[in-house]
């Protein structure tokens, strides 16, 4: 029997999470500066992560309230604040913050966070008050056949709202 069980890669997790913008050239946009708080996950492949016995893409449901405190807050000069909550092992959350910068061409709002001494850079596609991206290997899942595990990246994609 296959048995999933969501393990977050909390750095991962933490760079997926970086992105930011300040003004945007769209009028149907919202101006990009100020916080976004992450409303939506959505898994490449349905998963187990809360050990219900259900799977789901939802990995708001699945990883419990921990993703829900993550956010975006993008300042002046193109800053960006990237603070990300998410699910490791069972009930407890990894937190982190990370500053970075961002830039705004059209409805794409790029941003680039360092963590730990890597760069990397999410770009985002603005409609309204949301942004969203597709981020590839955003958390890893534990895959257990026959007494046998073995782990598999999952993509996901991220929507953040406009507070």
């Amino acid at each position: 029997m296959k048995k999933l069980t969501m393990l977050a890669l909390a750095a991962s997790a933490f760079m997926a999470f970086s992105c930011s913008d300040d003004d945007n050239n769209s009028t149907n946009n919202v101006a990009v500066s100020g916080k976004w708080m992450l409303t939506k996950v959505t898994a490449s492949h349905a998963v187990d992560g809360n050990g219900d016995g259900v799977t789901s893409t939802n990995l708001i449901t699945e990883g419990g309230t921990c993703f829900t405190n993550s956010y975006l807050e993008f300042g002046a000069n193109n800053t960006v604040t990237n603070f990300i909550s998410a699910p490791m092992f069972e009930e407890n959350c990894f937190s982190a913050s990370a500053d970075g910068s961002y830039s705004v061409n059209g409805n794409s709002v790029s941003v680039a966070v360092s963590y730990e001494g890597d760069t990397e850079t999410t770009v985002y596609t603005q409609s309204g008050n949301t942004l969203t991206a597709m981020v590839p290997d955003f958390y890893e899942v534990e895959v257990t056949v026959n007494g046998q595990t073995t782990y598999d990246s999952i993509d996901a994609t991220l929507v953040f709202t406009k507070q």
